[in-house]
């Protein structure tokens, strides 16, 4: 089996563990996530939040070593700095010869 179907396979299997049976479009997503960004659910890379797919602050880091880096802005409407909780959203930056790879991510 090739390396990206193992990780695939992994993904799905961690993800249903730890949240349940996924409806198909779920798994679909995570899936499309995984092949593209060759992220990680047992890694801390993806969440799963009211049937829709996160990428951590793990993942994004992941993910940047591809960019020149990421540009972040804070989204207010879902900070509380009462309960120190933060919702950051994030876009690569990119650099000659990987404009590719930065505009698939943004995808």
């Amino acid at each position: 089996m090739e390396k990206s179907q193992a990780v695939l396979r992994s993904n799905v299997r961690m993800a249903e563990r730890i949240w349940g049976n996924l409806p198909a479009a779920s798994i679909g997503s995570l899936k499309e996530l995984t092949r593209k960004h060759g992220l990680s659910v047992r890694a801390g890379e993806i969440l799963l939040i009211d049937n829709h797919w996160y990428i951590t602050h793990a993942g994004l880091l992941r993910m940047a070593r591809r960019c020149a880096g990421i540009q972040v802005e804070a989204l207010t409407e879902f900070c509380n700095p009462t309960l120190s909780r933060y919702a950051f959203q994030g876009h690569p930056l990119q650099i000659s010869g990987l404009q590719r790879l930065c505009r698939a991510w943004r995808r």
